[in-house]
C-alpha cells in the first residue's frame, strides 16, 4: 500500500546524537561548588512545616496526652535541622562545557551528569523569604524525567542567574554546532526579550472570578469544619442570632438560614478563588528570547521559567461558559518532563486568561508558522447527535430513577422532561466537536462545558490510538487519541466520533507524517 500523502513536504531532521553512557565521567577540571551558607536557615522552616499536619492529627488524637507529642515532635524537630545541614555540607555541583555535575553523600559519594543538551528547562523559583535574603532555588529539567534532575536549593541571586545564563547558553551553542569545545570566554550574543503576553491587574480577577475552583474551595471549607469539630447546631443558631440582629422581620426561617450559609459559603468560595489566581499570577509576564519563552509571575512565591519553543508537544486552550460568553480563553503549553508544569495538571500557563482575538498572535509567538486565525474546524459525523443523545437520555433516566426509588416517587416525573433537555445538550455537544490538519498541525476540539482546543505539531506525535465504545462500535464511529512526549490521560490531544473509515485515514496519515517529520517513541 502507498504511503498516505504528507501534510508538507518537510525535511526529515538530522538524526539526534547517541546518548552519553549511563555514568558520565566526571571531568577533574571542573570546578565544584557548595550552595549558599542559608541553605539550612532556608530550608529548616519548609522541613518543618512538612512534619504539622502529622503533628496536628496526633495533637487531636492524642490531646490528653502529650507525651508522645512532645516526643514526635522532638523528632521532627531534630530531622528539620539535620536534613538540610546534611545536605549544605554534602552537596556540590559545577557546571562544564557539555554536562552539568551534582555530587551528594559525605560517607557514600553519588556523581550525576547531566548533559546540557539534554537540559530542557532552567526554572527559578524565589519564596518571599528567598527575595529577602537575595537568594533562589534553581532546578534543571530533562525530558522523560520524573522531576527536577538538579535542584539547587539554595544559591545566591546571582549566582542563579548566572547558572540558567550559561547552561541556556551552553546548550544552544551545543545544538548549533555540536563539535565546538564550549569555550566559556566565547562572547555570547545577548538575547534580546520580546514582550508576548502581559496579564494586567484586572485580567487576573477576571480570571479568578471565572475560574472553576469555587466548588473544590467549598468543599475544602466543609472539610475543615469537620476536622474542627465545628458544632452543627451551635452554628445554625449563630446564624439565626446573625439574622435576627440584622435582617428583623424575615423571620426564622429554617430554608432562608441554609439558603444564607449556602450563599455566604459561596460568596466565601469566590474570593478565595479570585486571590489565589491573583496571588499566584501577579505581574505574570510571558517574553520570547531567541528560540525560547520565558515567564515570570508570583506575588508570594515568585517563579521564573523557560519553555523552549522546539520543545513544546501541546497547545492547550479552555474555557467554560462564563468566559466563553466573555470571549477569553486560558492557554497552556505541554512540555514533556516538567515537574513544575506537572503541580499545573500538567501544562505550562502561557496565559492565564486572554482575549479571543489574540489567540493567534501568541500561537505565532509559539509555533512560528501556525496561523490559527485562517484555520477553519471540520465537523464530526453526524451520528455524533444521536451518540450524544442516547449517552445523556441514558445517564439522566438512570439518575432520576435512582432518586426516584430512594428519594421521592415524584422524580419520576423529570423523565418526560429530560428526554428534550438530553437532545439539547446533545446538540451543543455536537456543536463543539471539530477538527482538522493544517499545515503540519492537527487541531481538535471537544467539551460540552468546559471547551478545550488541542494544537499538536505532528512532528511531535509519539501514539496514535483509536478508540470504540460499544455504542460507538454499533454507529459506526470511532475516537482518536493522540499521545506526545510525556502527556497525560487528561490531556492527552482527541479527535471524538469520526467515522471509522475516516479516523483509521487519519491514523494512517498520523502516524506517516510524524515518522517523516519527527522521531516516533513507541510506533503506533
Amino acid at each position: 500500500m502507498d504511503p498516505p500523502e504528507p501534510l508538507t513536504t518537510l525535511r526529515p531532521p538530522a538524526p539526534p546524537p547517541a546518548p552519553p553512557p549511563a555514568s558520565a565521567p566526571l571531568d577533574p577540571a571542573i570546578p565544584l561548588c557548595r550552595l549558599h551558607p542559608l541553605t539550612p536557615v532556608i530550608e529548616i522552616p519548609r522541613r518543618i512545616g512538612s512534619f504539622l499536619i502529622p503533628l496536628v492529627i496526633l495533637l487531636v488524637a492524642k490531646g490528653d496526652d502529650p507525651t508522645a507529642l512532645f516526643w514526635w515532635g522532638g523528632v521532627a524537630a531534630v530531622l528539620s535541622v539535620l536534613a538540610p545541614t546534611h545536605r549544605w555540607l554534602s552537596l556540590r555541583y559545577g557546571l562544564g562545557d557539555d554536562q552539568f555535575i551534582i555530587r551528594r553523600g559525605l560517607l557514600s559519594r553519588h556523581v550525576r551528569s547531566i548533559p546540557l543538551e539534554h537540559v530542557q528547562n532552567v526554572d527559578l523559583e524565589r519564596s518571599l523569604l528567598h527575595r529577602l535574603l537575595g537568594v533562589a532555588e534553581l532546578r534543571l529539567e530533562t525530558a522523560g524525567g520524573a522531576g527536577a534532575e538538579a535542584s539547587l536549593a539554595v544559591v545566591s541571586m546571582r549566582e542563579a542567574e548566572r547558572l540558567r545564563a550559561e547552561v541556556m547558553a551552553l546548550k544552544h551553542d551545543r545544538a548549533r554546532d555540536p563539535e565546538r569545545d564550549g569555550d566559556l570566554s566565547l562572547a555570547h550574543e545577548p538575547v534580546v526579550e520580546t514582550p508576548v503576553h502581559t496579564a494586567s491587574t484586572a485580567d487576573l480577577l477576571l480570571a479568578g472570578a471565572t475560574e472553576n475552583r469555587i466548588g473544590l474551595i467549598i468543599g475544602g471549607l466543609f472539610g475543615l469544619l469537620e476536622f474542627f469539630d465545628v458544632d452543627e447546631d451551635r452554628a445554625q443558631e449563630a446564624v439565626e442570632e446573625f439574622v435576627d440582629q440584622h435582617a428583623s422581620g424575615i423571620g426564622e426561617s429554617e430554608a432562608l438560614v441554609v439558603g444564607l450559609g449556602v450563599v455566604a459559603l459561596v460568596l466565601v468560595g469566590w474570593v478565595v478563588s479570585i486571590v489565589l489566581t491573583a496571588v499566584t499570577y501577579h505581574g505574570f509576564a510571558l517574553r520570547r528570547a531567541g528560540e525560547d519563552l520565558r515567564r515570570r509571575h508570583g506575588l508570594l512565591t515568585r517563579f521564573e521559567g523557560v519553555v523552549p519553543r522546539k520543545r513544546v508537544q501541546v497547545m492547550h486552550l479552555e474555557a467554560n461558559p462564563l468566559r466563553r460568553w466573555l470571549g477569553r480563553v486560558t492557554i497552556g503549553a505541554e512540555t514533556a518532563g516538567s515537574g513544575q508544569d506537572r503541580k499545573s495538571r500538567g501544562k505550562a500557563v502561557l496565559a492565564p486568561l486572554l482575549r479571543v482575538e489574540a489567540v493567534g498572535g501568541l500561537c505565532s509567538a509559539v509555533f512560528g508558522t501556525l496561523e490559527l486565525d485562517t484555520v477553519a474546524l471540520s465537523p464530526v459525523h453526524r451520528l455524533a447527535l444521536r451518540r450524544g443523545f442516547l449517552r445523556f437520555a441514558l445517564l439522566g433516566g438512570l439518575a432520576l430513577s435512582a432518586l426516584a426509588l430512594a428519594v421521592d416517587e415524584r422524580f419520576w416525573w423529570g423523565l418526560p422532561a429530560w428526554i428534550p433537555l438530553a437532545a439539547i445538550l446533545a446538540h451543543y455537544r455536537y456543536k463543539a466537536l471539530g477538527w482538522v490538519l493544517h499545515d503540519g498541525f492537527l487541531v481538535s476540539r471537544a467539551g460540552l462545558w468546559t471547551r478545550r482546543t488541542w494544537i499538536v505539531p505532528v512532528a511531535r506525535v509519539q501514539t496514535v490510538a483509536l478508540r470504540q465504545s460499544p455504542f460507538q462500535r454499533r454507529l459506526g464511529l470511532a475516537t482518536l487519541t493522540v499521545d506526545t512526549a510525556g502527556s497525560h490521560a487528561w490531556s492527552r490531544a482527541r479527535v471524538i466520533d469520526l467515522a471509522e473509515a475516516e479516523a483509521r485515514g487519519l491514523l494512517e496519515t498520523l502516524a506517516w507524517n510524524s515518522h517523516v517529520t519527527g522521531p516516533v517513541l513507541g510506533g503506533v
